[in-house]
């Protein structure tokens, strides 16, 4: 009898797991058709108006806001859907501080995943299939996901950096510094300080946008090229790798800290923020599950170990590696210097 409990529990956690993708599911296929923020615009937000105003098949539409509804995102009264209270600013993507265009790069994730045993078999990614908003519109959303992210870390992040020693700056280089959410923690907790942000066009574009009517602006400057391509920016002392390393081979990161000694002033730092794997890479499970997501979504990405950081810095040239904050998420940063 109790081994037949133990089994029978056995089986509901292992289906339990496996329906980790519905609720998912749903959420992000709100999200890509902005249903949320259709919603709050709109007077009356009824299968039948939302259908017409969406161009959506108003059959899945009445199913997709009735599992909405069950997951308590959305609130039916007399056929009218309304978002609580509590989720509109999020799930507004009017909203400066809204998820959406983060919810729909998971969706572009949750696409690799689905064939993930086909990418462990081949070793290479499975060929991705762009959302219903075309693959330009897709790496939009994963710059403004990853600000999304960063509105709500880049701030807390900076001060407990500064909490620990780190001591500031003259000129940095925002590396892949996307629309510059890490940028602005640094510049405001850093007075007298500018930044140079260097990324691809199109993420360079939503970096001038947002801070056009900034404060900040005049202490900036905008430079797009890739950096797999092109030289730094140089004469700076200290540079920010922002959740980079992750997605390339050991190679690529090798070549990236060369260049980046190269570019920096003698006793200038380099600060490598990711999520990094303990030694024997069987956790924390945070990283474990980020490392089969670069299997899923990169040829060659890795999380990688404190020690392979730091062997690759000082095979740069850099020296003293630490960790000045460590987490089991995306907010451990490891600091390294020019001698």
């Amino acid at each position: 009898m109790q081994k037949e409990k133990a089994m029978a529990d056995v089986f509901e956690t292992l289906m339990e797991m496996s329906r980790g993708y519905e609720v998912a599911s749903v959420l992000i296929a709100a999200s890509e058709l902005d249903l949320f923020t259709e919603i709050l615009r709109v007077q009356y937000a009824t299968v039948a108006n939302l259908s017409l105003s969406l161009r959506a098949d108003e059959r899945g539409l009445s199913i997709l806001t009735d599992a909405l509804v069950s997951l308590g995102l959305l609130e039916k009264v007399d056929g009218c859907f309304q978002v609580p209270e509590e989720y509109r600013e999020t799930l507004d993507s009017r909203s400066s501080s809204t998820l959406i265009p983060m919810l729909r790069h998971r969706g572009s994730c949750m696409k690799s995943w689905s064939q993930l045993a086909w990418t462990v078999k081949s070793g290479s990614p499975f060929p991705s299939t762009e959302s219903i908003h075309g693959a330009l519109d897709d790496y939009r959303a994963f710059v403004l996901g990853m600000h999304s992210i960063g509105l709500r870390m880049a701030g807390p992040l900076v001060e407990q950096m500064k909490a620990n020693g780190f001591p500031g700056f003259k000129r940095m280089l925002d590396l892949g510094g996307a629309s510059g959410t890490y940028t602005a923690a640094f510049l405001k907790s850093y007075a007298n300080s500018e930044a140079i942000i260097f990324d691809l066009p199109v993420a360079i574009a939503e970096a001038k946008l947002r801070f056009a009517t900034s404060d900040l602006a005049p202490r900036i400057a905008f430079v797009a090229g890739d950096f797999y391509q092109d030289s730094f920016p140089d004469d700076v002392d200290f540079i920010w790798v922002s959740a980079i390393i992750h997605q390339q081979s050991v190679c690529q990161t090798a070549t990236m800290f060369g260049q980046a000694f190269a570019a920096m002033r003698r006793g200038g730092i380099i600060a490598v923020r990711d999520i990094f794997a303990q030694a024997d890479r069987t956790g924390p499970v945070a990283a474990t599950l980020f490392g089969v997501n670069m299997l899923s979504r990169t040829e060659q990405g890795r999380v990688y170990t404190f020690n392979e950081v730091r062997d690759l810095l000082e095979r740069a040239g850099f020296c003293n590696a630490k960790f000045l904050t460590e987490r089991s998420d995306m907010g451990s940063v490891i600091v390294a210097v020019k001698p």
